[in-house]
């Protein structure tokens, strides 16, 4: 999977560039060093394009749980994969 840096992607047009390239060439990208606030990835995603809801909410906000219902929660790997 690409990754780009959020902090360089904010200050250099040109890996911007190359990152939204990437995007729409292979339809996801990994962004490193992004803010952790709370909406940031339904705000940056809407800059992408649409946001298609899933079934769990409008936007997963997946986060590390000791005591995890789901897989989604834990520090196993998960394919990537839709919630469609």
């Amino acid at each position: 999977m690409f990754s780009f840096d959020y902090e360089k992607i904010e200050s250099d047009n040109k890996y911007l560039k190359e990152m939204l390239e990437t995007f729409l060439s292979q339809g996801i990208v990994k962004l490193c060093n992004a803010p952790i606030e709370k909406n940031f990835v339904e705000q940056f995603a809407y800059q992408l394009g649409c946001v298609r809801e899933i079934v769990f909410d409008r936007i997963a906000d997946i986060v590390i749980k000791k005591d995890a219902y789901t897989q989604g929660f834990t520090l196993v790997d998960l394919p990537l994969h839709t919630d469609c």
